[in-house]
């Protein structure tokens, strides 16, 4: 971390008057003592994609946690849920690739956001299992790979039998981030990724991944 002082003298009515400037230059990330400097990718022509290329970038630059705080802290800031949704992706695909475990991605964003994290924990999933399935598709079926990421629910007829609105929403998310890893397989052809959904048993799962 590098501090720089800055003094700034000005004249007001023959007073001088002196005042200190902090400027602190960590990793991307700049602040002035009297509030945040303007993102760049405000400035550029398509700034909700930049955010999302920034993202991906810290992510893997300088680590999942840093990445998360951006989504959180200055996409959440600047940008809309959408485009902090989409940047999730990318985090959670290097979460993944950096961990090389499904539960252990999941551990870097419950110890980096808590449950401050909530809001973000879709497209986190989205992208940690996109990375999953990509890595062992090969040799692996649809329902072994499902069965291992989301086997604490394939025996629930209906999620609206799970405990607390936030067990049923990690449920119906379970499946539906599912959908976003088939849909990656086959480079997002919804002709041949609906049908693999139909393997789920229940009406609820195929209908989450549907989605």
């Amino acid at each position: 971390m590098n501090v720089i002082l800055v003094y700034m003298g000005t004249r007001m009515r023959g007073i001088t008057v002196l005042s200190l400037s902090i400027l602190v230059v960590a990793g991307t990330s700049s602040w002035y003592l009297f509030g945040e400097r303007t993102p760049r990718c405000l400035s550029e022509r398509n700034a909700k994609w930049c955010f999302v290329q920034e993202a991906e970038r810290i992510a893997r630059t300088e680590g999942v946690a840093a990445g998360l705080f951006f989504v959180q802290n200055t996409i959440g800031r600047y940008a809309d849920y959408k485009t902090a949704h989409m940047a999730l992706h990318y985090v959670g695909a290097q979460a993944y690739s950096d961990t090389d475990s499904v539960e252990k991605a999941f551990y870097q964003m419950a110890t980096a956001l808590g449950t401050s994290g909530d809001l973000y924990y879709g497209g986190y999933r989205h992208g940690v299992f996109q990375q999953f399935f990509t890595e062992n598709s090969a040799g692996r079926s649809i329902e072994d790979m499902t069965h291992e990421v989301c086997g604490d629910y394939e025996e629930t007829p209906s999620a609206r039998v799970l405990p607390g609105t936030r067990e049923k929403t990690f449920a119906e998310e379970c499946y539906h981030a599912i959908g976003h890893a088939i849909m990656m397989l086959n480079d997002n052809a919804i002709e041949t990724s609906l049908p693999a959904c139909d393997v789920f048993p229940h009406a609820w799962m195929r209908e989450w991944c549907y989605l």
